[in-house]
């Protein structure tokens, strides 16, 4: 065998918690949550959720947040964090979301995917599920 992967490997590595941070996202991998934000072009969804994640930058920067809509089928638009090179098609495959539509997906720092919704994430409730995490209660000195 020597330095070769199985099919077995590759396909156990590829489930890792770390793996959804693969590709595009992995300068986001152990540094930020990342919130994905699926959106059509004109979707008022879209502009609404805008509005609440910039109401709530320093909530989002205290707990290491990167924000990043994907809109319609080419564009990808970072609201918070600092740029990457990201491809539309690609996330929306990764994270099966049709270029219709609605998704807003955090993903912790492990890069595993905590929470999904169908509609404009609530920084709040954004905010209570990171707080809860194990990695975020030791940042805050919790744990």
């Amino acid at each position: 065998m020597g330095g070769r992967l199985t099919r077995r490997a590759i396909a156990a590595l590829a489930m890792a918690p770390g793996a959804a941070l693969g590709g595009d996202l992995a300068p986001y991998h152990w540094k930020s949550r990342v919130l994905l934000v699926f959106a059509e072009e004109d979707a008022p969804a879209l502009r609404d959720q805008h509005r609440r994640i910039m109401a709530a930058r320093g909530g989002m920067a205290e707990r290491d947040m990167a924000v990043i809509a994907v809109v319609g089928a080419q564009r990808v638009e970072h609201w918070l964090g600092a740029p990457g090179q990201e491809d539309a098609a690609a996330l929306r495959a990764r994270f099966a979301v049709p270029p219709s539509g609605f998704a807003a997906i955090l993903l912790g720092k492990d890069g595993g995917e905590k929470w999904r919704v169908d509609r404009p994430a609530d920084p709040e409730e954004v905010f209570a599920l990171v707080d809860t995490m194990p990695m975020r209660r030791r940042e805050a000195g919790q744990g």
